[in-house]
């Protein structure tokens, strides 16, 4: 019987994360949907090496908090963007629907994202 198991990597330095609180504020919808779509087509490009070797998408992960997308659900008046939720379905799906990370593993990149 043949069991695959993944092998381990040499432990590599522990990524480093940029924790500047200032994150960009995203003021309308459009502006939401035009950085989703940005950020989904940069993200695809090695999505499929970062999950190959499983890299922690660490640089990754910066940019979209400083991208203001983390706040797209926060009311305006609570300084949000205040999209709302077609903008959001749609700021949701662009690695699907807008055809930016259609591969297995580059898909669900504002998923993957929003549920590490």
């Amino acid at each position: 019987m043949t069991v695959n198991v993944a092998v381990p990597h040499a432990a590599a330095a522990p990524p480093a994360f940029d924790l500047d609180p200032h994150a960009h504020v995203i003021a309308s919808d459009a502006e939401a949907i035009a950085v989703a779509k940005g950020l989904a087509a940069e993200f695809a490009v090695d999505a499929a090496k970062r999950d190959r070797e499983r890299i922690l998408p660490a640089a990754e992960l910066d940019r979209f908090s400083k991208s203001g997308l983390w706040g797209v659900t926060v009311p305006k008046a609570y300084g949000g963007a205040g999209v709302s939720f077609a903008t959001l379905g749609r700021v949701d799906g662009f690695d699907q629907d807008e055809g930016a990370g259609q591969s297995e593993e580059g898909g669900e990149v504002s998923r993957r994202l929003l549920t590490a």
